[in-house]
């Protein structure tokens, strides 16, 4: 287990998001990047924030889909443990 704490962001790759996780890795934080339909935009601030952000696509609209994005980025970042 990392010794950092992790965030799951939802829509963070622009605007509101994009600050937060900013902010967050600002303060130590690893990031879980979750967007939708701005992959350019994640893949951008990925890059900006560097090792400790990975990225993950996902429409919440379809409810099927977010227990396994859950999944994936439980396996990835195991120490996640909050939501935004």
């Amino acid at each position: 287990m990392s010794a950092r704490q992790a965030v799951i962001i939802t829509g963070g790759a622009k605007r509101i998001g994009a600050a937060l996780a900013r902010d967050f890795a600002r303060h130590g934080y690893d990031i879980a990047l979750h967007y939708n339909h701005s992959e350019n935009e994640a893949r951008t601030l990925q890059k900006e924030l560097g090792a400790g952000c990975r990225i993950f696509a996902q429409d919440l609209a379809d409810s099927a889909g977010i227990a396994p994005l859950m999944q994936r980025i439980q396996a990835e970042m195991p120490h996640c443990t909050a939501l935004i």
